[in-house]
């Protein structure tokens, strides 16, 4: 196996959206409080790279059932990584990770840096298990995509930070669509059990609508145009594209969330 193919397959345990949203949020959080600087780059690029990788790494050693029907091309389905590589893999972004935040954050940033291994080992591992837990998990899925904003932007932007906490939610409840096979294997509750395809769509776009009114009580309301694309993406997906519509609405507007979000920040920049 070339080392080419090797980077690919451990890439793999990660999802390409993941670090592209962390290191906006984080970069976001700096510009937008003024306090951005080179430093700024190397903490984005750390809580990207480590940090939210360990988040994923271990969802998808704990997702091996699951994603052995919704994604059997994935690294340790398909074979490509053992599950004992992917642990010692595991191990070494953990250590990287926990040894690495006290050096380049300070103060209560470096808590809130910490939360993040933490959130993830209550979304995947006994006791909590957060991520069978239905609406709850799609909760922390939303807050861990908006949290990179809490961790640089802190209070100053605490109200900013909320308001896209709705949209992430908004999102995340979309999440299980396209897993809902793999997820019913493993005996997680599927949101669709409980209420309807047209019932999700509406409170996911009300929560957008939500975020998108409350930016306008902020001073940088030009950051509505993350959950206002996203309002538009998700209606126009649900009534003209209703046959693929719960294998590709989550990965649309992740994507659609992420390029408005690089958008904002140039903008503010």
């Amino acid at each position: 196996m070339t080392v080419l193919k090797i980077f690919k397959s451990y890439a793999g345990l990660y999802r390409p959206d993941v670090p592209v949203i962390v290191f906006t949020g984080t970069i976001g959080g700096r510009v937008l409080t003024g306090n951005f600087s080179p430093l700024s780059i190397l903490q984005a690029l750390f809580l990207a790279l480590f940090p939210y990788n360990f988040v994923y790494i271990l969802n998808s050693i704990t997702d091996k059932v699951e994603d052995s029907i919704d994604k059997p091309w994935r690294p340790i389905p398909s074979g490509e990584i053992t599950e004992k590589s992917a642990l010692t893999y595991l191990c070494i972004v953990t250590t990287v990770s926990v040894s690495g935040i006290p050096f380049l954050f300070s103060g209560v940033e470096i808590f809130l840096a910490y939360l993040v291994i933490l959130l993830g080992f209550s979304y995947s591992m006994k006791p909590l298990s957060l991520k069978n837990r239905g609406v709850l998990a799609s909760v922390v899925t939303g807050w861990g995509v908006v949290h990179p904003l809490y961790i640089t932007g802190g209070m100053a932007l605490a109200f900013l930070t909320t308001s896209l906490l709705f949209h992430a939610i908004g999102v995340t409840l979309l999440k299980g669509l396209s897993d809902s096979k793999g997820d019913s294997a493993a005996g997680r509750t599927v949101i669709t059990d409980s209420v309807s395809l047209t019932a999700l769509f509406l409170i996911s776009l009300f929560l957008m609508f939500l975020s998108f009114v409350s930016f306008f009580f902020t001073s940088n309301s030009f950051i509505s145009i993350i959950p206002g694309v996203s309002a538009i993406v998700l209606t126009w997906n649900f009534l003209f594209r209703k046959p693929v519509f719960e294998k590709v609405i989550y990965k649309r507007i992740i994507w659609t969330s992420a390029a408005c979000g690089i958008i904002s920040i140039l903008y503010y920049f």
